[in-house]
């Protein structure tokens, strides 16, 4: 039962995932009972965090003899319960310490790996911690490439990303970077399945064996339980034989004794029962070849319905060191190096969404193209199918051109070639909501969000129409503003600013 303890927690890594193992297999654990009355009776009950917790962390296991592990704190013991106050000291301030005095469950370097591990998963936020839940594949191993500090994942309704904010939080410097979490998930799911597939037959036999010892483990359990309950009710069966007949009391508490023994007993055959029924002892020769196909196929088995985010996480730690990331001057290009186990590194670039036609890196050849061919005069339908045909794609999320945005984009080439160049002059300044939209070359949605919050100066015409006031000095604030990345700033100090210097009429 030890040692399956400890194999389960270097394989989850978490004491609540081992913890689920055992309640999910009811297995018992084996606890020694203080106090004169127990004599430290040895008795088996229901798992508990507090149990795993002290194995794991009692340096016993690793056959080491320890005095001194904790220390009595005064200001945080409590009155009339004599055994708290204790305060866990570091190995350099136990009292006594004798390496391979005792027979071992595991290595001392095994122990090391377990107190490591288990650090990690309490200071998860500054650490790789345990695979924990989120759609985040990458938590815990994506590092900044500008500041070297391990990035966060944060969520929305929509999708997650990686942001480095350590040095905002810590010196209140600016943020480093953000970046959207998907394309670096895809990317580096895409280089491990192919690191993976040499090793496709080496992991069908390794899941075999893994199967078989974990079904070997459980029936061996099982037995030694069904073997205890036998035992303990053929012990009450001795006694009550050996009990003269005079002794009708003592006669009728060991009757009852024993009925209680064997009504476990038979429980426990039962509930063993079911356990085979659910889990047979011996794979069938079908389920062995399904193994076998799913691990020659890794990518069928990567997106399978049954392979949950946690069983991907896992994967990946165990070939995946760390992963670097570093947006290239503000643009829609990601800079990704895989540091695999063993020293290995993968360098690569891949695509992640943008706000604004601005910051794609191809955004001037873009527009060169999209001026030359207005000035051949070609179709916008069939524009869109030149652009569709190229390797330019449009910013934010959307992968094909479509009428819409290519007819933006002959609007900007119009105004780059000369034939907008001067400001229009409305009549004292006062411009059509749509007709200003057009001019910074933003949806008119976002102005009018801009006008309902107040941070541009606009009133109704008297067909009800809103118009906003903007001189040269005003267009070319909100122009900054609409242009300026939103990850930059943090949205709060943005609409201070943005109110600050919100024009008087």
């Amino acid at each position: 039962m030890v040692r399956l303890v400890f194999r389960k927690f270097r394989e989850i890594g978490t004491v609540s995932g081992v913890l689920k193992y055992l309640v999910y297999h009811d297995l018992q654990m084996p606890v020694r009972r203080l106090g004169k009355k127990h004599d430290q009776e040895l008795t088996w009950q229901r798992p508990n965090r507090m149990t795993l917790l002290n194995l794991l962390h009692h340096p016993i296991y690793a056959g080491a003899y320890s005095y001194g592990r904790k220390k009595l704190d005064p200001r945080r013991q409590k009155a009339g319960r004599p055994y708290t106050g204790q305060v866990v000291q570091e190995r350099s301030n136990w009292h006594a310490f004798i390496p391979d005095h005792f027979p071992s469950y595991i290595t001392w370097d095994e122990y090391l790996h377990h107190q490591e591990q288990l650090h990690e998963n309490q200071m998860r936020r500054f650490t790789k911690g345990a695979p924990r839940a989120g759609t985040a594949l990458l938590s815990g191993l994506v590092f900044c490439g500008k500041c070297g500090q391990r990035m966060q994942s944060h969520y929305n309704q929509k999708c997650f990303s990686y942001g480095c904010s350590r040095l905002n939080m810590d010196y209140a410097e600016p943020v480093c970077q953000f970046c959207v979490g998907q394309p670096i998930d895809r990317w580096v799911v895409e280089q491990v399945l192919e690191a993976l597939k040499p090793a496709s037959l080496e992991v069908s036999l390794t899941t075999l064996q893994h199967l078989e010892r974990d079904r070997k483990d459980l029936e061996k359990l099982w037995q030694q339980r069904l073997e205890r309950a036998h035992f303990e009710a053929e012990r009450c069966r001795r006694q009550y034989d050996r009990v003269e007949p005079e002794n009708r009391l003592v006669a009728r508490t060991l009757e009852r004794e024993w009925e209680e023994k064997l009504t476990a007993e038979q429980k426990l055959k039962e509930e063993y029962h079911r356990f085979q029924a659910a889990q047979p002892r011996v794979l069938s020769s079908e389920d062995l070849q399904r193994i076998r196909d799913l691990s020659q196929d890794i990518p069928q088995l990567w997106f399978s319905t049954t392979t949950t985010d946690l069983e991907r996480k896992a994967i990946l730690r165990q070939v995946v060191q760390k992963v670097t990331v570093e947006v290239q001057q503000k643009s829609e290009q990601v800079r990704v190096d895989i540091q695999w186990v063993g020293g290995l590194v993968t360098s690569g670039t891949t695509i992640k969404p943008v706000a604004k036609l601005e910051q794609l890196s191809y955004y001037p050849d873009l527009m060169k193209l999209v001026k030359a061919h207005v000035e051949q005069g070609t179709l916008v339908k069939d524009l869109v199918n030149v652009l569709n045909e190229t390797d330019f794609r449009p910013p934010k999320r959307i992968r094909m051109w479509n009428i819409t945005a290519v007819r933006s984009l002959i609007r900007r080439a119009q105004k780059v070639g000369g034939t907008q160049q001067s400001l229009p002059v409305p009549l004292g300044h006062w411009w059509r909501l749509k007709d200003l939209a057009s001019w910074l070359g933003m949806p008119g949605i976002t102005l009018h969000r801009w006008v309902t919050m107040e941070q541009v100066l606009a009133k109704r015409n008297e067909k009800g129409k809103w118009l906003v006031w903007a001189d040269e000095t005003e267009v070319l604030r909100l122009r900054k503003i609409r242009q300026t990345p939103r990850s930059e700033v943090n949205r709060n100090k943005w609409l201070e600013q943005f109110t600050s210097k919100k024009p008087s009429g």
